[in-house]
């Protein structure tokens, strides 16, 4: 795909159509009033009720005092729980979610729901943000930081973080903490590298290699998927897909901040029973085969190695040059 302007203009006119076509099947649940410049943290979700709790309590604690959060067929629990949140905007689809652009199409339609808001964070039940500061700075304060050094959105690294353990014996403790349980992290492996010419991308964006699953799973993936342009900070810009946006050139900077990933835990074994009904994207599917795959064959399957890294602050990261100032 060569993104000319008569290329990006379909695909404006594309989303548009696919935009209107979804809005009927979005409920809403609950909405209350937003203050001007508040942010919003924006996700879609399914059977997360492992993740909420330190997704809630990390974004709290960041200084998020809204959520906007889509459901999209839950059955173990998790609309009851987002319901119970007095923070939390509440919405369904029932949609297909690879039809949705893996709920991209969804979001757009939350995103506009939100005008005034302050910023918004887009991203997934299994992430969690940390930046330069955290946890010391609130988020208002580090979009602020951003959108005065004339940034537009704010790019990431995902990474994926791993308990000491065996895969499938890694659990929270009754109070949820994933960061207790998953504290590992990979501490070296990593490429990040802007394309020669984003024009001629599919998904225009960084191209970023490493963590856990490209070592131990696939050593040679097509693409490096870990970047991911989480945090928008004005109105205006629309996904393309969970990952990047439009304008396409935006999603082309540093990451200047981290989504620390909660894969790779027991909850992982329910995930993969269902990943085919849920028709996620052929890459995601691809790659939670193989993870199956490798966890049936070796139960006692850990991704600790000794790379390994305890994570203890955005400032490490920077360290290690995976996120940028």
């Amino acid at each position: 795909m060569t993104l000319t302007p008569e290329a990006v203009e379909a695909w404006r006119t594309e989303m548009a159509l696919r935009m209107a076509e979804a809005l009927p099947g979005l409920r809403t649940l609950r909405v209350a009033p937003l203050a001007a410049g508040t942010g919003v943290v924006i996700a879609t979700v399914r059977d997360a009720t492992a993740h909420l709790p330190h997704f809630f309590r990390h974004h709290r604690a960041a200084g998020v005092r809204r959520f906007a959060i889509i459901d999209n067929g839950s059955i173990d629990g998790t609309l009851e729980y987002l319901l119970a949140q007095p923070d939390c905007d509440v919405y369904q689809h029932g949609g297909d979610f690879l039809l949705s652009s893996s709920s991209a199409v969804w979001r757009n339609l939350v995103l506009d729901r939100y005008p005034g808001a302050g910023w918004r964070l887009s991203i997934d039940a299994d992430e969690t943000v940390v930046y330069p500061g955290w946890p010391d700075v609130r988020l208002d304060a580090f979009a602020d930081s951003m959108r005065a050094a004339g940034r537009r959105v704010v790019n990431s690294i995902m990474l994926d973080v791993y308990g000491p353990g065996p895969v499938l014996e890694t659990r929270a403790g009754e109070d949820g903490d994933l960061l207790a349980a998953c504290s590992l992290f990979d501490g070296d492996g990593y490429t990040i590298e802007s394309p020669a010419d984003w024009r001629t991308e599919r998904f225009p964006r960084m191209n970023i290699r490493g963590g856990p699953e490209m070592r131990a799973i696939r050593p040679r993936p097509e693409f490096g998927w870990l970047a991911k342009t989480a945090l928008v900070l004005e109105p205006g810009i629309l996904y393309r897909d969970p990952h990047t946006v439009y304008p396409f050139e935006l999603n082309l900077d540093m990451p200047r901040m981290a989504l620390l990933h909660f894969r790779f835990f027991s909850h992982i074994a329910p995930k993969l029973a269902r990943i085919g009904e849920r028709r996620a994207t052929p890459g995601s599917v691809l790659v939670y085969e193989q993870v199956g795959a490798r966890l049936q064959a070796e139960p006692s399957f850990s991704f600790a190695y000794p790379g390994s890294v305890e994570f203890r602050s955005a400032e490490q990261l920077v360290e290690l040059g995976l996120i940028s100032l």
